[in-house]
């Protein structure tokens, strides 16, 4: 059983993402000549909004070619660098100037799903934009493009556009360097179809549940302000028409990362030559996997490191373990929510559309489709119950062999090797791959008052990290930094300013920022050195 001090909120990223819904026909912009006299937009952008969000028909045929290739494209507005400025201090971020302004928009780009099947993913980029103090909406950014390049650069061909690159024999004159790409891995939300979480203005601090707005925007304005085009992908599966999104599913969300560089590279015709991957949460997760799949599954770009902001790496089977820590619809709900999210959607990519629901039991089945579909984070799981006053356990609502398979796996790993243990033990294990020692570095940050994911589940991530990458015999290294101060959402807004530095050493040998903190900050006397909590332990 889990202490009671990690019990609660399990796993939970708090966003509440904006439902968008189309049915649209295909549709296509002309390329464009030019939208700024150093990164230019390789195709026109001018899309509906809605349209972004309907899985397009007729597309060609799927091949490698074709990963990235963007069948929609929306212009939205650009934001001032006052208004930036002030978002970010509203949500505690901290080290940031709001040096560039931001123009969003929003794209759909076809990619792969784990079993190869052709699929599109959409996302929103932020592409900065020179100083400009003042927001303008969508029309107004057009106009403001069309009226005078020079005073309208969309992005930047060097770190930042008030940055100063290294002046060297690549870099002769003090001529910038293009700035990397950030593709940002965001946490999870809620999981219905329309639910992408790429609808929403990063810049809004009116956020349902957020009293400080949404940290991870915070991030993709910190690094965009900076000077980084920015991508942040849905993943697949949050395009009407698609199959359902895999929660936590490795091979499945990695994909969408990977497959977003090609995308960059598609819409500007001078896109950055290197990248980096930046995730939080589930986002942590999700770029962990890009990494340990990137030289086989290929990007765009060169792939100098991977930043993961309290990622989820602990074994998969902590699905099967939750089921055994004696959770309720009432009183615990959470960690029920995510549990069912991670095997309904599971069941539904690997075995097909509708045998997720065959691992509950017939009362409930209707039930657990409404949460999978749902736009609320906290979608209601009263459905689960006989009535809405009597609290039901996963007893009430898993199918018997089901639970006893996955129940038995998480808590034991001896009793993962026949049946359906060993068909979901198989699953957990590609959740959570080897690194790829030969790939890209890896920092992680992790905040010591994190109760989403508790200190013993995030040890259990740093010790499966340091196995995968040892510093020894190893090319890329694992860097661990502790946040004394920080809790699952704030280890954002105090690091990301670091991150920024580590970023830019890894892509241009610039200096490192100063040594983080490691381990010793996420213990004291009172706690002790960190454990892996077991269940499940860390084997996998």
């Amino acid at each position: 059983m889990l202490s009671r001090r990690i019990q609660p909120a399990i796993w939970i990223h708090l966003v509440l993402a904006a439902a968008c819904t189309a049915e649209v026909a295909d549709g296509g912009g002309e390329v464009v000549a030019s939208e700024s006299q150093e990164l230019r937009l390789a195709r026109g952008c001018n899309d509906s909004f809605d349209s972004i969000y309907a899985r397009p028909q007729n597309l060609p045929p799927m091949n490698n070619n074709r990963r990235g290739d963007i069948v929609r494209c929306a212009r939205d507005r650009t934001i001032g660098t006052d208004e930036i400025a002030a978002s970010l201090a509203h949500r505690g971020f901290v080290g940031v100037t709001a040096t560039n302004a931001i123009q969003l928009f929003r794209i759909t780009y076809r990619t792969q799903r784990f079993s190869g099947q052709a699929d599109v993913s959409s996302a929103l980029v932020l592409l900065p934009a020179g100083r400009r103090a003042a927001s303008a909406g969508a029309d107004q950014s057009a106009a403001i493009e069309a009226a005078s390049e020079a005073e309208a650069t969309i992005a930047v061909d060097g770190l930042a556009v008030d940055s100063v690159a290294p002046v060297d024999s690549a870099n002769r004159g003090g001529n910038r360097r293009r700035a990397p790409l950030v593709v940002f891995g965001h946490g999870t939300v809620p999981y219905g179809n329309i639910c992408a979480y790429s609808c929403a203005d990063p810049a809004s601090d009116n956020i349902p549940g957020m009293t400080m707005g949404d940290r991870e925007y915070g991030s993709l304005l910190a690094f965009a302000t900076h000077g980084f085009p920015v991508i942040m992908p849905d993943y697949a599966g949050f395009v009407a028409g698609s199959p359902v999104g895999g929660y936590m599913f490795s091979q499945d969300e990695a994909r969408s990362v990977l497959d977003a560089t090609r995308a960059m590279q598609k819409l500007v015709q001078n896109p950055p030559d290197r990248v980096a991957l930046v995730g939080h949460s589930q986002g942590g997760h999700a770029v962990l996997s890009a990494q340990a799949i990137a030289r086989s599954y290929g990007l765009a770009g060169q792939l100098v490191g991977v930043a993961a902001f309290a990622p989820f790496w602990a074994p998969g089977r902590a699905f099967g373990a939750i089921t055994a820590f004696g959770f309720d619809t009432i009183s615990a709900p959470d960690p029920l929510r995510f549990m069912i999210e991670y095997f309904y959607t599971h069941a539904e990519l690997i075995e097909g559309p509708g045998r997720g629901v065959e691992l509950f039991v017939p009362r409930v089945r209707d039930a657990v489709r409404g949460i999978a579909q749902s736009c609320e984070f906290y979608p209601s799981l009263e459905g689960l119950q006989v009535d809405k006053n009597t609290p039901a356990f996963v007893e009430d609502f898993l199918q018997p062999d089901f639970l006893a398979a996955v129940q038995g796996c998480g808590i034991d790993i001896s009793l993962c090797r026949d049946g359906l243990a060993y068909t979901w033990e198989s699953r957990f294990r590609a959740d959570r791959p080897t690194l790829d020692r030969r790939g890209a570095p890896v920092v992680m940050w992790q905040g010591k008052n994190d109760v989403v994911i508790p200190l013993g589940f995030a040890k259990c991530g740093i010790d499966k990290l340091r196995q995968d990458l040892p510093g020894t015999n190893s090319t890329a290294r694992f860097t661990l930094c502790g946040d004394a101060s920080a809790d699952h959402e704030s280890v954002q807004g105090n690091n990301v300013a670091w991150v920024t530095k580590w970023i830019e050493a890894r892509a241009f040998g610039t200096p490192e920022p100063a040594a983080c903190p490691g381990e010793a900050a996420l213990t004291d006397a009172e706690t002790g050195p960190l454990v892996c909590q077991t269940p499940p332990g860390n084997q996998d």
